[in-house]
């Protein structure tokens, strides 16, 4: 069975508290976890923040990949690094609710839970392996 702690985001947890927290989960059930990030949503907006824009969620995982394979991640003046870590890192994925997250998912994480709804066009939109830059759902700007 595979683990998924709760999905997070880089706005209400610090990357270095993320790959802790699947680093522990990995120590109780090795090779099962799966590690979920997103922007924020409810939890952004119950603390009065905006969701993580593109450029950040980026940077937070590419930090949380590099943390959990064991490598040196500076934050700010301070370099740090999990201490211990699993032989395999555990993967991350991306929660994806629009094209230039499912963009950046393919990018920089190992996966993405694709947000996208029933309707069609956002199915085809989300499936879609060439997505048009600044082009929303079914051809609308976005």
């Amino acid at each position: 069975m595979r683990l998924f702690p709760a999905t997070s985001s880089p706005v209400v947890r610090h990357p270095l508290v993320l790959a802790s927290l699947a680093h522990s989960l990995e120590e109780i059930a090795p090779g099962r976890i799966d590690l979920t990030v997103a922007p924020g949503f409810l939890s952004t907006r119950s603390i009065g923040q905006q969701r993580a824009p593109v450029a950040a969620m980026r940077e937070a995982i590419l930090e949380l990949r590099r943390l959990l394979g064991g490598e040196a991640v500076a934050f700010g003046p301070t370099s740090t690094r999990l201490r211990n870590r699993s032989a395999t890192p555990t993967p991350v994925y991306l929660l994806a609710a629009g094209p230039r997250m499912i963009e950046l998912a393919g990018e920089v994480a190992d996966g993405a839970f694709l947000m996208v709804g029933l309707h069609p066009a956002a199915v085809r939109a989300a499936r879609d392996p060439t997505p048009q830059r600044g082009e929303g759902w079914a051809g609308r700007p976005g």
